[in-house]
């Protein structure tokens, strides 16, 4: 790795008595353990509005410093998070599909919904109901998950329940 502030360490960890290497990558990383676009610009050396524009193909980065970031996120294994880009556009992109398990025509149905989903550019939120969890908890959480819409697949559920969900 090149650029400025590019800190990669080869340790060697044990683990139940077998050693190995391990390629740590070090700097900033999001709560899950990601690298994040202030990791990708601590090892570039750049700042992370310029990382930021590379990184979504915006103009005003010159052609030979796009090229160098995009090599360092690849080495670093930089991924974009598509939820924090749907949030950042006011919308999730999220479609939430509420089901009960055993049904098997439903997954089907599911299936198909993740292919247009993903065909659409957006992502697909389940929700299962069974014996011990109801569809009004799976459609709670599909809500808290800011779903922009949700598709009710053979609902179990009462119009008077379902809008006092929604309400």
């Amino acid at each position: 790795m090149s650029g400025a502030g590019a800190r990669a360490t080869c340790v060697i960890c044990r683990h139940n008595g077998v050693e190995r290497k391990a390629s740590a990558v070090q700097g900033p990383r999001g709560r899950d353990g990601r690298v994040t676009i202030r990791t990708v610009a601590e090892h570039a050396g750049r700042s992370i509005s310029t990382v930021s524009a590379a990184l979504n193909g915006s103009d005003g980065v010159a052609e030979k410093t796009r090229e160098e970031i995009l090599r360092i996120a690849a080495e670093l294994g930089y991924q974009a998070d598509p939820r924090a880009q749907f949030l950042r556009r006011s919308h999730t992109g999220l479609i939430g599909a509420s089901f009960a398990i055993g049904q098997a025509y439903q997954g089907l149905i599911v299936d198909g919904l993740f292919q247009a989903a993903s065909t659409l550019g957006h992502a697909l939120v389940l929700a299962t109901s069974t014996p011990h969890r109801g569809v009004a908890d799976g459609l709670r959480s599909l809500l808290l998950e800011r779903c922009e819409g949700i598709i009710l697949i053979d609902p179990d559920i009462s119009v008077d329940a379902l809008a006092r969900i929604v309400n």
